[in-house]
């Protein structure tokens, strides 16, 4: 049986976004979302991260997120061994996060969202092999959203 974790968001007693996708099980074998990201903190007042604290015991990486599209983000939803769900980064606004360092070969991040009016941001992955980089960068823009290692 799959299992799959989708999320509304209120904000001052109002829907601000429904059903974001968080999280996938296909079946008894994959990990399930409560044993993946047992913890959940806010890091700012728009800023939410799922996570495991043993995935941080092998060090951290750097991420950063900007926002190149000349217009309001209504939400991000970012992943590496963690999840992050960043809500309302402004145009030219640029946050620094910390991921947790890759316990394989390679460092996976994905990324997809909504602009505040409606346009999807559509769903885009990058690998990278771990012993060349430990810094990251996503730039969403309208035409196109990039990861790369920096």
């Amino acid at each position: 049986m799959s299992n799959e974790v989708r999320a509304d968001v209120s904000k001052a007693g109002q829907l601000f976004v429904s059903d974001i996708w968080l999280h996938r099980a296909e079946d008894s074998f994959d990990l399930s979302f409560e044993a993946g990201f047992p913890d959940v903190r806010w890091l700012t007042d728009n800023i939410v991260e799922f996570y495991r604290p043993e995935y941080f015991d092998e060090g951290m990486d750097s991420l950063t997120v900007e926002n190149n599209a000349g217009k309001l983000i209504k939400y991000l939803r970012v992943q590496s061994e963690n999840k992050f769900l960043i809500f309302e980064l402004r145009s030219g606004e640029s946050i620094s996060l910390k991921i947790p360092a890759a316990r394989g070969d390679s460092q996976w991040i994905a990324v997809a969202g909504a602009f505040a009016d409606g346009l999807e941001i559509p769903f885009k992955s990058e690998s990278f092999d771990k012993r060349h980089h430990s810094n990251y960068h996503i730039a969403v823009a309208l035409s196109d959203t990039t990861i790369d290692a920096q």
